[in-house]
C-alpha cells in the first residue's frame, strides 16, 4: 500500500484516470448524485489517495481556501 499525495499537475495520466473513475463510480453512480463531479477546483486541489496494487482504497480531494478558489475562477472568466 502507498499513500499518494499530489497536486493536479503532479498526477500522472493513469493516476488521474483512476481517481476520476473512482469519484464518478462513488458519487455519480452509487450515490446517484447527477452533478458536475469533475470541475476547475480539481486543478487547485491536493489529491490524496490510499492505493494498493493500482486500486484506490480511499480518496480525498483537499480543496484550498475559498478566497483562492474565487481568485482562480474569477481569473478564468
Amino acid at each position: 500500500m502507498q499513500l499518494l499525495s499530489k497536486s493536479f499537475s503532479e498526477l500522472a495520466v493513469p493516476e488521474l484516470f483512476e481517481i476520476l473513475k473512482t469519484r464518478v463510480a462513488v458519487f455519480v453512480v452509487e450515490q446517484r448524485c447527477a452533478y458536475q463531479e469533475i470541475d476547475e477546483i480539481d486543478k487547485l486541489s491536493r489529491h490524496v489517495a490510499l492505493v494498493d496494487d493500482g486500486k484506490i482504497l480511499a480518496y480525498v480531494r483537499v480543496i484550498p481556501a475559498v478566497s483562492l478558489i474565487r481568485k482562480f475562477l474569477w481569473a478564468e472568466s
